[in-house]
């Protein structure tokens, strides 16, 4: 395997912003869609580390 570091913008064009955070925000689907979720964040985060055998048994997650 050959690797090559090279910068994002090189990689990607120019204009790409790779930002330390990004905050996911489902308002444009609500307004756009009509859409509601069903499921609180809280309850999929748990959900879904419950489907890996490696995260549910190191406790990654609070309990709610």
């Amino acid at each position: 395997m050959n690797v090559k570091i090279t910068q994002s913008d090189r990689y990607y064009g120019e204009g790409y912003q790779d930002v330390k955070a990004r905050i996911p925000a489902i308002e444009n689907a609500k307004k756009y869609l009509n859409w509601q979720p069903k499921t609180d964040f809280v309850t999929a985060i748990q959900k879904i580390v419950g489907l890996s055998p490696f995260l549910s048994s190191h406790r990654l997650l609070w309990n709610a």
